[in-house]
């Protein structure tokens, strides 16, 4: 029996010692009372200071504040030196003229039609010289209000079709009229850019052409415009880019604003050299402005217009020839002139055109 109970002892593992009490895990730390966010203040070249190691321990990286990320480079304040915005230039006649420069002048195809005068036939000259001895002429020249006139000549397509001999009666009035101070006078000869021109898209040809190349002459002639505000009127964009209608636009706001003792003659000469399908839109609009300002009653000053042809015009006289209009004093044609001694007309021609034309130019009716 002890045996046996000896035996057990020995197979039955002895109990273990009790064990001590554990010791109890260490309290967390109390969570960092940060207060309010406050931006960060400028630092003098020194690093911000880096986020505490026990906010770590508590909360993600993504519940940082934005002021304890570690900065990569000192937060120092460079201030900037103000900008100066400078007020837009308003447009000038100098800056009109940049925009609208054409490779020729007036002057240029003045001279050149001058010097064409031997080549025209003497019958044609004397024709021509015909036109300031009828009435309706004289009262285009002469009354005191605004007028419009077209003549059309019965030259034929001879050699001298391009400049003809209305050409040279066109640049003497023109050169007539600027000896007088009152007068401001644009002159555009289509036959001294179309003969070669035709087939090019050049700048010196078309209804723009002309249009630029009367708001350059009314610029030289009068240096007094206040353009103050253009840019509300007219779209300067379209202007630089040659929009035909801008121009128009433009050329009428310029005249509304000349001084009321002025008068504006407006010439063109060959108007059927540009009767063309390339060109033909261009001179409708241009002649419909001109033939508008002498219509319209807002426009300071008298306006006369006058368009010539060495032969007879489609659509330019029908833009003369109002609707229902049955007055001819707009209108003269070569065709209906008598026939005369051209040699004994030919000997007193310039002699008479000098005392006709100072006799309308002393005119202040």
């Amino acid at each position: 029996m002890n045996q046996f109970k000896e035996f057990i002892r020995e197979r039955t593992p002895s109990p273990s010692p009790s064990p001590s009490p554990s010791p109890s895990p260490a309290p967390a730390p109390a969570p960092m009372l940060l207060g309010p966010w406050q931006p960060p203040t400028q630092a003098q070249g020194t690093p911000l200071p880096w986020y505490p190691p026990a906010y770590t321990q508590q909360y993600p990286y993504y519940m940082y504040p934005p002021y304890m990320y570690p900065p990569q480079q000192p937060l120092v304040w460079h201030p900037q030196a103000s900008v100066q915005v400078q007020p837009a230039v308003s447009p000038n006649s100098t800056w009109l003229q940049e925009v609208l420069h054409i490779p020729y002048s007036d002057d240029k195809d003045l001279n050149q039609v001058s010097n064409e005068k031997d080549a025209i036939s003497l019958r044609h000259r004397v024709r021509a010289e015909q036109v300031m001895s009828t009435p309706e002429f004289r009262d285009w020249a002469i009354k005191a209000g605004s007028k419009e006139l077209l003549v059309e000549g019965d030259f034929g397509y001879d050699d001298c079709h391009y400049i003809s001999a209305l050409s040279l009666l066109c640049a003497t009035l023109t050169q007539g009229f600027r000896t007088r101070e009152e007068y401001i006078s644009a002159v555009f000869f289509c036959g001294c850019h179309g003969k070669y021109d035709q087939d090019n898209d050049d700048e010196d040809v078309g209804g723009v052409a002309i249009m630029k190349s009367m708001i350059l002459q009314l610029l030289k002639q009068y240096h007094s415009f206040d353009l103050t505000g253009i840019e509300k009127d007219i779209k300067l964009d379209l202007l630089k880019d040659g929009d035909i209608d801008q121009l128009c636009g433009l050329f009428v706001w310029l005249i509304k604003r000349l001084p009321r003792d002025l008068i504006l003659v407006c010439i063109i000469d060959g108007a059927v050299h540009f009767e063309i399908d390339a060109f033909e839109d261009g001179l409708q609009k241009v002649i419909k402005c001109l033939l508008s300002l002498s219509k319209d009653n807002t426009v300071p000053i008298p306006v006369k217009v006058l368009v010539t042809s060495p032969i007879q015009t489609e659509m330019t006289a029908h833009l003369f020839r109002e609707e229902g209009d049955d007055d001819d004093s707009r209108f003269i044609s070569l065709e209906s002139f008598p026939e005369i001694n051209y040699i004994s007309a030919a000997i007193e021609s310039d002699r008479e055109m000098n005392e006709q034309l100072d006799a309308y130019e002393g005119n202040d009716e």
